[in-house]
């Protein structure tokens, strides 16, 4: 399929996290018309196995190529990482995931050293530190996974003490490690929270992936000719949730406005 401008952007997730790569895109490219699926009665996606995230996934991109989207961003750390691992599926449209620009703006701030607390997927695959050593070879990098916290995020637990409780057993299981100045916040859902991880872990610097996204999406699009020069694009938001938790999200991280979530199964 030929693609032109005014081709839409599809983004994707397991819930609400990819609403912090929408926001970053939506201040970059303003003029862009966005399509977004979160599939919350499938998070987290770092919990499913590969053949569950390869069903997942192709149904979301078949759901993308139907409307024609000129570029797919991977708001996703898991699904990152499984396309980094195996062969990056062919739907007729390139597909941006999350952790390679991260890995090349942390090669560029010279850091020794990096944590990262993500999905257990996301973790266990070693995928952060083989691309970070790609890119700065000497870079040491200790991991913490959690089974819970993107799910806590997705059903807005904000106002307990489970999603404070989760973060600091990741954190302490982190820098009982080794004690870090930099950590990456490996999954999208986990910058809805970053007050709460620096709560836990006063002075450590919280790196957020989906702002390097946005800077290579843009950069693809300009490269490829297909940036949209309008000056504000329309949004769709589907979820397989519940809508109302996208639109309480949407408001907590400043999206709010005009922002509608329908809900749909793919």
């Amino acid at each position: 399929m030929t693609h032109t401008p005014k081709n839409p952007i599809g983004i994707y997730d397991s819930g609400v996290g990819g609403l912090t790569v929408l926001r970053e895109l939506r201040a970059r490219l303003p003029g862009e018309d966005i399509l977004y699926f979160g599939d919350s009665i499938n998070c987290p996606f770092g919990n499913r196995n590969e053949e569950e995230l390869q069903a997942i996934t192709s149904r979301i991109f078949t759901f993308f190529a139907s409307r024609g989207v000129k570029l797919t961003v991977s708001a996703c750390n898991t699904t990152s990482a499984l396309f980094q691992l195996k062969s990056e599926p062919d739907f007729g449209f390139p597909i941006l995931g999350i952790i390679v620009p991260i890995a090349v703006r942390i090669a560029r701030l010279g850091l020794g050293e990096i944590g990262l607390i993500g999905t257990e997927f996301t973790v266990s695959s070693g995928i952060y530190e083989r691309q970070l050593k790609n890119f700065a070879p000497e870079m040491q990098v200790w991991g913490q996974g959690s089974r819970n916290l993107a799910r806590l995020v997705d059903q807005c637990r904000f106002d307990g003490d489970e999603i404070p409780n989760e973060v600091e057993k990741c954190t302490g299981a982190l820098f009982a490690q080794k004690k870090l100045d930099h950590v990456i916040l490996a999954c999208t859902h986990y910058p809805i929270v970053r007050d709460t991880f620096c709560k836990a872990a006063p002075g450590v610097t919280f790196l957020d992936p989906a702002k390097e996204q946005a800077v290579s999406a843009e950069k693809l699009l300009s490269e490829q000719g297909l940036k949209n020069p309008q000056a504000s694009g329309k949004l769709e938001v589907y979820t397989s949730g519940d809508p109302a938790l996208f639109e309480r999200v949407a408001e907590k991280i400043g999206l709010g406005g005009e922002f509608k979530a329908e809900r749909m199964v793919l």
